[in-house]
């Protein structure tokens, strides 16, 4: 996220709130994680080690400290905003007389390669403990994806991820049934491993409190078609977050990741990326960086990063996948 140098800034003492004058007019308040005022319950959540790397794996470069420092923050900003609905919800239930109970529903954006996955993961984690009682369910919009097959015989292989890829049907009916209460739904699941739909396999998602939706088009307005708008998935969300990274960085979290992926690739012949592990670590970084440019950064500039400034909050990262600023959308 790009600000002019001469942005006029105020101060606020209470948590280091910076109003800016900004590319997003006016939208969002900016601050710190770390300058906040702390809660009484930070020292409850039992964040360690051992959790983390059970989530994450042994290989991620992140610590306990770290996601209590920087993500517990975030997460208690978001909880403000569960309090008030449930609040509201319990008010409307008294007046009408009802006893509905509708899940609260995240919606996690940004590109490719930004670490959505990892992101969206501890907050699961965080939310499974602050809700020791609730059931927090994370799905991600891979699983909407049209298999390859169709992909193929639609022409859009070499679109996969663009929003023309997605059964938006099937993702907007999976929302409004969960929406709806229903207690069981079932959602396809994908695997990175074959880069592809597994047939008949699918994950269900059992009455949900907080459910996290993760992917790349969670933010997309209407897309017209041909006499009518497709659904927008959108509407469904109580809060969102678009996670933000200059794009040098995420060119360059992108190309780590390919080479990652195909170095891992080596043992499974299963893997999708098993087909690059003859070429030399040059040929990949010229293969990734090609893939990158005609493919994801496209996708990037012309789908994701327009749906930016309809997030309820904007997430910024620094080189490191360090949390740098937060932007909270004014109310």
């Amino acid at each position: 996220m790009k600000f002019s140098k001469n942005s006029r800034i105020e101060e606020n003492s209470c948590m280091d709130v910076k109003k800016t004058a900004h590319p997003l007019g006016g939208l969002y308040n900016k601050f710190s994680p770390k300058k906040r005022n702390k809660s009484n319950s930070d020292e409850d959540i039992d964040i360690n080690q051992e959790k983390v790397n059970s989530l994450l794996g042994l290989d991620t470069e992140l610590d306990a400290k770290e996601i209590k420092e920087l993500y517990l923050p975030m997460t208690e900003l978001i909880m403000l905003s569960i309090h008030n609905r449930y609040s509201l919800n319990n008010k409307i239930n008294e007046f009408l007389n009802t006893e509905t109970n509708t899940p609260y529903i995240i919606g996690v954006a940004g590109s490719v390669a930004v670490g959505k996955s990892t992101f969206s993961k501890i907050l699961q984690l965080l939310f499974s403990e602050i809700y020791k009682s609730k059931n927090i369910e994370l799905v991600t919009t891979d699983g909407f994806l049209y298999p390859n097959s169709v992909l193929e015989e639609k022409g859009l292989m070499e679109r996969k991820g663009f929003p023309e890829s997605y059964n938006t049907k099937l993702l907007y009916d999976f929302l409004f049934n969960i929406k709806s209460g229903i207690k069981s739904v079932e959602v396809p699941k994908y695997s990175h491993l074959v880069y592809d739909i597994l047939e008949d396999e699918n994950i269900t998602i059992n009455s949900p409190s907080i459910l996290i939706l993760e992917g790349i088009n969670v933010l997309q307005p209407p897309i017209h078609k041909e006499n009518y708008f497709e659904p927008v998935i959108s509407d469904f969300f109580d809060f969102s977050i678009y996670l933000d990274a200059d794009e040098p960085v995420i060119r360059k979290w992108y190309i780590e990741r390919f080479l990652n992926l195909r170095q891992k690739a080596f043992s499974d012949e299963n893997s999708f990326f098993n087909r690059f592990a003859d070429i030399d670590d040059q040929e990949a970084i010229n293969l990734a960086t090609q893939i990158w440019e005609t493919i994801n950064l496209k996708n990037l500039d012309e789908y994701i990063l327009p749906t930016r400034n309809r997030a309820s909050m904007i997430v910024k990262k620094d080189e490191d996948h360090k949390i740098d600023e937060l932007w909270l959308r004014k109310i």
